[in-house]
């Protein structure tokens, strides 16, 4: 018969490429037995502490970086005691200048709350006036990767509730936080600051050029009423930044700089006008002069010296990013990569130091 022994098939077959990926679970997952936490590791032996001063306010220092933070703090006159990240590489660089402090390696969040809260005990003796800070990841949560980031956007958020909650349950005596600002967080400290408006408030997208910053960043500033309220009314902690050309020396020829998000320009489309200057219409080039204020640092990749006819010279060096971001000549890096994305994400030692005197 026609047919026979042809089995017809039940539905569309699904493509192999559509399947779920199978893994191999671990015994944990096999026995449902909760996932270890994450390691904690210490970086070496610290450096013999000063003498104490019980007048001096200890701090505290999360998701640390490279230490932005941390230095400013310590221009301030105060003294950070403990300094947290996940990445060892930016931590080592944190206690190349800070060798004073304990640095920890391990991940925050919810599941090692319980171990940060030892070692802060450990570090914090009782009665004594201490400081707690975070910046959380921020990349996790900024307007340019969230459109197509919805994951990391929630994943930052999730550190920002953890850190905001650890807050409120330490009750250090003073606390702060820097972080990008997008609505949400708005959305969420404003929430913080009407069930407790004894204990948080916080400054949407503060402007830093106005405190002195060389580049045209904005972050939010979250924290004790009484540090946010002096940050965003003392006038004497206003300052005119100073341009690009007044902070660094550009290279011979290099007139222009172009962002680190900025596109190269297309050389076929520049235009020597009558009087001898030149133009060139690339879409998104972003670059300007070397006599305004510079673009925002960023991660990634740094800044770029270019010439009047938007060819490049060089990029920026890791000291001329450092400049921008205010940390001090002196200041130590590491590995080249590993120092961009730390200057990139730090806080700009300036504003930290201008907060931190409030303490």
């Amino acid at each position: 018969m026609p047919g026979r022994g042809v089995r017809k098939p039940a539905g569309k077959l699904r493509c192999p490429a559509t399947l779920p990926k199978w893994t191999q679970p671990t015994l944990a997952q096999t026995l449902c037995l909760p996932e270890p936490p994450p390691p904690l590791v210490a970086l070496g032996h610290r450096a013999a502490a000063p003498e104490p001063d019980h007048e001096q306010v200890l701090v505290v220092d999360l998701f640390s970086g490279i230490g932005g933070w941390t230095e400013g703090s310590r221009q301030a006159g105060h003294r950070t005691v403990l300094a947290v990240d996940c990445n060892e590489a930016l931590l080592r660089i944190h206690a190349k200048n800070h060798p004073e402090c304990q640095h920890l390696r391990m991940e925050l969040g919810p599941r090692t709350e319980q171990r940060l809260v030892t070692q802060i005990r450990q570090q914090v003796p009782e009665g004594r006036k201490w400081h707690l800070h975070a910046s959380p990841p921020c990349t996790a949560i900024s307007t340019i990767r969230s459109a197509t980031r919805t994951r990391d956007v929630h994943e930052g958020m999730r550190l920002v509730l953890w850190y905001l909650a650890l807050v409120l349950k330490l009750k250090p005596t003073t606390w702060s936080m820097e972080e990008v600002g997008t609505g949400m967080l708005d959305g969420v400290l404003a929430m913080a600051q009407q069930l407790h408006p004894d204990e948080v408030a916080f400054a949407s997208e503060v402007a830093l050029e106005r405190y002195g910053v060389p580049q045209s960043r904005k972050r939010t500033l979250a924290g004790s009423p009484s540090l946010v309220r002096r940050f965003t009314t003392d006038a004497s902690l206003l300052e005119d930044a100073p341009v690009l050309s007044a902070v660094l020396t550009p290279p011979p020829g290099a007139t222009i700089v172009k962002g680190a998000a900025g596109k190269c320009v297309d050389p076929a489309r520049t235009v020597i006008r009558a009087d001898g200057s030149l133009t060139n219409d690339t879409p998104i080039r972003l670059m300007k002069s070397v006599d305004t204020l510079c673009y925002t640092c960023l991660a990634g990749n740094p800044h770029y010296w270019c010439r009047p006819d938007f060819t490049t010279v060089r990029r920026f060096n890791t000291h001329e990013q450092a400049m921008l971001q205010c940390f001090p000549k002196e200041y130590k890096f590491g590995a080249i990569g590993d120092s961009i994305t730390g200057i990139g994400n730090a806080v700009p030692c300036l504003v930290a130091r201008k907060f931190m005197e409030g303490v």
